[in-house]
């Protein structure tokens, strides 16, 4: 019976050592994977680094391609050199390069004030500027239709078409052409520079495109008269408000001292002179002002007052220009003078 019971105890302590041992090797087991579990956790922690890094380098890229985009884009919209509100029509087909190009303005319907032969309400509006000849080009203009132009360096000048079927209306007053040419002096108190507006129209039977040719008149300082006598009494009339006088162009023939008399009244005309000695001088004399100078002297004599250059050559050109001797108003004045060599 005794060793009964001590079989069963045997039992008991062998099952319940070996629980125990089971609980623990449990526990190592748990254990273990503890330790794995921070493994796996730094290996995350590694591969989290490493994509942000990838991240952080996409997120470059994207950013470098944006600001290409960018800059591109920004260079696309300054190309253009013409403003936005303007669009370049050309210059038809004009054998003349020089003409510069027609723009129509944004709103290509303009009404304006003034005599209109054209039935329409409204008018197309182009802006245009002079070439360094003088020049500008319409574009082709239908029968019985007209364009504005608003051109630019147009003030003060002489407006000039050649063609039978031209007419031009400015400031209300319409001018046709004659023998197939029209002409006429644009007069204006507008600067050089201001645009003036003027309705061109086609009074044919086809479509035509017209060339404006300005030019200064004859006596002005940019287009002075060619003259050539010499030891004669010349006589020059200004008209009242005249404030840039009536100029003339000299060509030289002989060498040597060359005289320019006013013969008439100093005190009511002038004349005045001017000689280029180089690109940057102009010797210039005037018979109001006595005065010496290395290329020229001013002096009176028994004939009259006068402006003698010292020495000239053979082509050297001479503007005279003849006006009242006033800084204030602008009579008319009747001035006698004379070219002499000496």
């Amino acid at each position: 019976m005794k060793s009964n019971k001590f079989i069963i105890l045997s039992l008991i302590t062998v099952l319940v050592l070996s629980s125990f041992a089971g609980c623990r090797k449990t526990g190592d087991t748990a254990s273990s994977s503890s330790n794995n579990s921070d493994v796996l956790s730094t290996v995350y922690d590694i591969v989290d680094v490493v994509d942000d890094e990838n991240q952080s380098t996409s997120s470059i890229d994207l950013s470098e391609d944006t600001e290409s985009k960018t800059t591109d884009s920004s260079s696309d919209t300054g190309s253009s050199s013409l403003p936005n509100n303007f669009v370049d029509v050309g210059n038809g087909d004009s054998e003349d390069e020089d003409i510069p190009p027609v723009y129509i303005e944004p709103t290509p319907d303009t009404t304006v004030s003034g005599e209109s032969s054209s039935s329409d309400t409204t008018i197309p509006t182009y802006i245009a500027a002079l070439s360094s000849k003088g020049k500008a080009k319409t574009r082709e203009i239908d029968p019985g239709k007209s364009h504005y132009y608003k051109i630019r360096g147009a003030s003060n000048q002489i407006l000039t078409i050649e063609s039978p079927n031209v007419y031009v209306i400015y400031n209300d007053v319409t001018y046709s052409a004659k023998n197939g040419v029209l002409s006429f002096w644009v007069e204006s108190d507008e600067l050089a520079s201001a645009q003036i507006l003027f309705e061109i129209g086609n009074n044919g039977s086809q479509k035509e495109s017209f060339t404006i040719q300005f030019s200064k008149p004859v006596g002005s300082k940019d287009n002075p008269e060619p003259i050539n006598i010499v030891g004669k009494k010349i006589t020059t009339t200004t008209k009242e408000g005249n404030d840039q006088g009536y100029s003339y162009s000299y060509v030289a023939t002989k060498a040597g001292k060359l005289r320019f008399y006013i013969l008439s009244d100093t005190q009511k005309g002038k004349l005045e002179t001017t000689k280029s000695v180089d690109k940057n001088i102009n010797a210039i004399g005037t018979t109001d002002l006595m005065e010496e100078t290395t290329y020229l002297i001013t002096n009176k004599d028994s004939v009259g007052t006068y402006i003698e250059y010292k020495d000239v050559a053979v082509g050297d050109v001479i503007t005279v220009t003849i006006g009242p001797n006033s800084g204030t108003s602008f009579p008319s004045v009747t001035v006698e003078w004379m070219i002499e060599y000496k």
